[in-house]
């Protein structure tokens, strides 16, 4: 198996162990131990724990950006609809999720570690300026109507919802949900704070 095998096989798994059950309180031996490989054959390509997770954030934050850019193209002109927006909240919520450990340990991984937080502030921006591009898309369009503050609060909540619905939901015990059906139903309630605002 060549390096890049070896480390795609590291990231995929620590991706998976950080996500189901969490990041805190897992090591480095612990993502080895998950694919069989020694210790010291993990540290040839990662320092440690917080270097496997800055990878996976920094590929976090580069696919959230490529979903950004391609809902600004799918937003101009004549694209601003709800469904288009609720299109690209999906997609976002199901990177959201594949990532989650990122935003449910927030404040523990930015407090800890400078490279996780510059990740997580540049993909709490990534999330505003999708919030930003929907929202002001679909009000110059006349989908929805809001002007001046009351645009500004209806940005920051639906960037806000992005980020933490999918953990609040998980939190709230809907364990019995699959995977699917849980981000489907937190980009619907992202989507709330677009709907109220709709015209009639």
């Amino acid at each position: 198996m060549s390096a890049a095998e070896t480390r795609a096989r590291i990231v995929t798994a620590a991706r998976q162990l950080f996500n189901e059950e969490g990041y805190s309180g897992l090591s480095a031996v612990d993502v080895a131990n998950s694919i069989g490989i020694s210790p010291g054959h993990l540290y040839y390509h990662f320092k440690g724990k917080a270097e496997i997770a800055a990878s996976l954030a920094d590929d976090h934050v580069a696919e959230l950006a490529m979903i950004a850019d391609g809902a600004r193209t799918a937003l101009a002109g004549d694209g601003a609809s709800l469904q288009t927006v609720w299109t690209h909240t999906h997609i976002l919520m199901e990177e959201l999720a594949d990532c989650r450990f990122l935003w449910r340990e927030s404040g523990l991984i930015g407090g800890r570690d400078d490279d996780l937080s510059h990740a997580l502030k540049r993909a709490c921006r990534v999330l505003d300026g999708f919030a930003e591009t929907a929202v002001q898309a679909l009000v110059q369009s006349g989908v929805v109507r809001a002007g001046g503050e009351g645009t500004d609060g209806v940005i920051d909540q639906f960037a806000m919802a992005l980020a933490f619905q999918l953990n609040w939901l998980e939190l709230s015990g809907l364990k019995t949900e699959t995977p699917r059906a849980l981000i489907e139903r937190a980009a619907g309630l992202a989507m709330l704070s677009l709907t109220a605002l709709m015209e009639d």
